[in-house]
């Protein structure tokens, strides 16, 4: 089982797993919406993969937010360029996940999509 204890951070207390991963699946809906996933990456920062499901939609590509890079800005694993940026809107972040913007690159309107989030703490 993931919700294990796996680090123990000063004056925090135990980390679980739960704390600094999370696995999401959203449908676009051409519109800025919030994936809640108990993550908190506007205090602690961290990074959101975002990558559509199936074929048929607008980009099939992998985009990476982080919070040392703005949320303006993407990495993409499979295109030649690398960094981009400025998007707007781009993926932003809260205290209790993500907000994924109305951009069509990975909000397409009907189109499944999977998000990995991962929280900034020592040792992970």
């Amino acid at each position: 089982m993931l919700d294990r204890m796996f680090l123990q951070q000063s004056g925090e207390g135990p980390l679980f797993s739960a704390d600094v991963f999370s696995t999401s699946l959203y449908t676009g809906n051409n519109s800025d919406q919030t994936i809640t996933n108990g993550i908190k990456l506007a205090s602690k920062g961290g990074l959101v993969w975002l990558k559509q499901r199936v074929s048929g939609g607008n980009n099939p590509a992998h985009w990476l937010f982080d919070s040392a890079r703005g949320s303006g800005f993407s990495l993409s694993t499979n295109e030649a360029g690398g960094q981009f940026g400025t998007w707007s809107p781009g993926v932003t972040f809260n205290s209790n996940g993500f907000n994924t913007g109305g951009h069509i690159q990975w909000n397409t309107n009907g189109v499944a999509y999977a998000s990995w989030t991962f929280r900034e703490a020592p040792k992970f």
